[in-house]
């Protein structure tokens, strides 16, 4: 622990530094260094170019002249999968001089093979000034995840990360606002009132405009392992809460895990979202193919506007844009809601083939898209074409707003630049260091409201507050979970309960769906207690002792990096 926090006085001494340095962002070479141009092959999360190949659109220019590094593009990432590319990559020893490596199976893999280089002769403020300091957070968490997994070594760049100033609750309970509304605005403080309110919803709109039947809500059950019971699972997170399938449950505001398993308390938040859904069945408001449904299903209704509650907020701006159909999440029921993610400690992993000629410059590129400065470029191109500055914050400009309405996907890339995906520093809605604004400026409170709805701005007049976020954080907290900064570091289940974990997660998949479709009040008590009392032939206490005696370890040595 003096080790750790010895490291957190000096990123606080990193960290005043940069404030004397306010404003400034660190290059990562000077415009002499980076005329000589040097192409690297790579390849990025999410990086979606029209074709591979070297890059010459205004974006990729822009990066070249300020890295000397010119991008060639080898595979585009549309899905397929990460994993397999790699492998294959490395089967015929052809990795691209820089990479995205999608997990830590793979990384071990490519140290192992000798196939990734060790970073640390070239780790100096030559080559990446933002990772060594000179961006303070960039540094902490570079630091941190080489301490964490390589002792100290350098072997991936860490992309993705920070801490995300949400919109919205990342999960919440969503209502089709226009149908909301036309029902009279039901007042909504705890699970028995959102079933009421979705019973009117529905009575009031039992059809779509196309003529297809409407229900209150579904799950994609069909979906395998945890994703297919997540419905149930983040009922908790729309309250402040997160189980996990279900051998604890994590306070997300007080950063602690509660005292008991909430599989085997029968008052805990997860047997009160169990019990939800079994009352949405038994009045008929659950879509019954939801049991059949996998995910892609269940947006295509949720598309058509068939549900009257749907909990994951990424989706509802896709929504909007292809039904103009507006879903707003409803005030929280519980003390706080949860509408930041951490990734403060975190992110997505970059590596340097050890067959790369420049790793110097490789390093330098990756330097540069960490940086504010870089980020900002890669997602939202120029100064002056995409963006402005106005009162001190960048802002996208209105011709670039009119033609992302008007302009195909292609004349967008042809004219303003091809963004570089997740191969950034920052996530989307970060705040910017440099400008106060997100590094995604779609993102910002200005663009977003530009954006509104009519039935939005109701949502608004209705809370009495000036913007979305402010429903959820005017009278209640909203919070961040920093539960996978936490679970980063909690080892692997040991041998001896490695196979109780399994079998119990099994047990509960093939067990929860009894109780939501139970035949009446009785049917569903008697299948919460065989669950109940089912979950000690799986040794849930002892899973849960682990977890808890780990997670306080885990926390003790996280916080001082924490901001």
């Amino acid at each position: 622990m003096k080790k750790m926090r010895n490291k957190a006085i000096r990123y606080t001494s990193i960290a005043m530094s940069a404030v004397m340095l306010a404003g400034t962002v660190v290059s990562t070479v000077s415009a002499d260094e980076a005329k000589e141009e040097v192409e690297l092959t790579v390849f990025g999360n999410q990086y979606q170019p029209s074709e591979v190949g070297t890059q010459y659109d205004i974006i990729a220019d822009k990066i070249a002249e300020k890295t000397g590094v010119r991008i060639n593009c080898v595979e585009i990432d549309n899905g397929t999968n990460e994993a397999d590319i790699i492998s294959t990559w490395m089967a015929s020893n052809d990795l691209p001089d820089v990479f995205y490596v999608p997990n830590d199976e793979i990384l071990q893999k490519l140290i192992d093979a000798g196939m990734i280089m060790e970073l640390s002769d070239y780790w100096n403020e030559e080559n990446c000034p933002n990772l060594c300091g000179a961006t303070p957070d960039l540094a902490r968490r570079q630091e941190y995840m080489s301490e964490k997994k390589f002792g100290g070594d350098h072997y991936e760049v860490f992309l993705w990360g920070g801490t995300g100033a949400e919109n919205q609750p990342t999960v919440g309970f969503y209502v089709p606002w226009n149908i909301y509304k036309e029902a009279g605005y039901p007042e909504v403080n705890t699970l028995d009132d959102l079933v009421n309110a979705i019973e009117l919803m529905q009575k009031n709109c039992p059809e779509t405009e196309s003529g297809l039947p409407t229900y209150g809500a579904s799950g994609w059950f069909a979906e395998a392992g945890s994703w297919g019971s997540w419905c149930v699972d983040q009922i908790a997170m729309c309250m402040g809460y997160i189980c996990d399938t279900p051998v604890y449950t994590f306070d997300v505001e007080n950063r602690t895990i509660l005292d008991t398993p909430p599989l085997t308390d029968p008052d805990s938040i997860w047997w009160q979202a169990m019990k939800f859904y079994f009352d949405l069945n038994q009045r008929g408001l659950l879509d019954p193919d939801c049991i059949t449904l996998k995910y892609d299903q269940w947006l295509e209704k949720t598309s058509a506007s068939q549900y009257m509650m749907i909990m994951p907020g990424w989706e509802t701006e896709g929504i909007k844009s292809n039904t103009g159909l507006s879903y707003v999440a409803l005030k929280p029921m519980g003390n706080a809601t949860v509408c930041d993610w951490s990734a403060e400690l975190g992110g997505e992993g970059y590596a340097i083939a050890s067959t790369c000629k420049n790793p110097e410059k490789a390093l330098q590129l990756l330097d540069y898209l960490c940086s504010p400065e870089g980020t900002r470029i890669a997602y939202s191109g120029l100064e002056g074409l995409t963006w402005e500055m106005v009162d001190g914050k960048a802002q996208l400009t209105q011709q670039y707003i009119e033609d992302s309405k008007n302009l195909g996907n292609a004349e967008l890339v042809e004219k303003y630049g091809q963004p570089l995906g997740h191969m950034v520093g920052y996530v989307l809605n970060v705040v910017n260091p440099a400008d106060n604004s997100t590094v995604e400026l779609k993102y910002t409170p200005e663009y977003k409201a530009s954006q509104m709805t009519e039935d939005e701005k109701d949502a608004l007049a209705f809370y009495g507050v000036d913007s979305i976020r402010e429903i959820y954080t005017k009278d209640t907290k909203s919070v961040m979970t920093v539960l996978g900064e936490y679970n980063n570091n909690i080892p692997s289940w040991p041998d001896e309960l490695a196979k109780d974990m399994t079998d119990l997660q099994n047990f509960v998949y093939r067990n929860y769906l009894n109780c939501i479709f139970a035949k009446d009040e009785a049917d569903f008590e008697e299948q919460k207690q065989d669950i109940i009392e089912g979950a000690a032939d799986y040794n849930i206490d002892g899973l849960y002792q682990w977890f808890k005696e780990q997670f306080d370890i885990a926390k003790e040595a996280v916080d001082p990096y924490l901001q």
